[in-house]
């Protein structure tokens, strides 16, 4: 089955003296896809219903903390998207920490996620992100090369895609395979919830110029205007 996966980097994030700039950055960006998914179902020629799905927002928010670094900073991001999109917990850099470490860590994230009432997805995933290399490897046939990922140290290679070292294949298969799905209607829900306010700002809206003595069709001309202007977010 075809699939087609975007990914949207968010370079800068985080450079602001003003984090709250990053952050609403962000939530406008997922906010405007739904907008556009707003606009489109909306039309008076709208497509059919795989064309709309496709303009949906977005399905999966795969936020990276870094090794022994779980800030406040970093809940109160999570704080801001949450209820947009599905949250994903990444433990990056994984092999810079012990067995122990890592499991300490992990216990820590979740602790303060949930202390902070913060729901996800699934994870956190411990993974190894790290640049492919030629590997020299001994077959009957005599020497050969293959390509690996992993980080290289004195002592041998923390594998990416070695499951005994990174959760990378967990997590591919989170994204990709059985948690496609849902990931996909959790993005309906969302955006079915962005739609209701959007409906009830829209409809109370004209309500208030009715009273005032707006025409019907003048009303509903400046409620688009309206919405138009105050954009995805609320």
């Amino acid at each position: 089955i075809p699939l087609t996966i975007h990914f949207i980097d968010t370079p800068g994030y985080g450079d602001e003296l003003e984090l709250l700039r990053s952050f609403n950055a962000i939530a406008d960006e997922i906010d405007n896809r739904y907008e556009h998914a707003f606009a489109v179902e909306n039309a008076l020629h709208r497509p059919d219903f795989h064309q709309r799905i496709d303009v949906l927002g977005v399905d999966a928010v795969l936020y990276f903390i870094a090794p022994h670094r779980f800030k406040g900073i970093d809940l109160e991001f999570l704080k801001v998207i949450q209820g947009r999109t599905s949250i994903i917990p990444i433990l990056a850099k994984a092999d810079t920490m012990t067995e122990e470490e890592l499991s300490a860590f992990r216990s820590l994230v979740t602790t303060k996620l949930a202390d902070a009432k913060i729901k996800y997805y699934r994870g956190p995933f411990a993974v190894i992100s790290a640049p492919v290399y030629l590997e020299n490897v001994t077959t009957p046939e005599g020497e050969s090369s293959k390509l690996n990922s992993g980080r290289k140290y004195p002592w041998g290679v923390a594998e990416s895609e070695n499951e005994k070292h990174s959760q990378l294949p967990a997590l591919r298969r989170c994204l990709v395979l059985d948690g496609l799905s849902d990931l996909q209607a959790s993005t309906q829900e969302f955006y079915e919830e962005f739609r209701c306010k959007k409906l009830r700002y829209k409809r109370g809206l004209i309500g208030i110029l009715r009273r005032i003595g707006v025409s019907v069709a003048q009303a509903l001309l400046l409620s688009r205007l309206m919405i138009r202007f105050q954009g995805g977010g609320e």
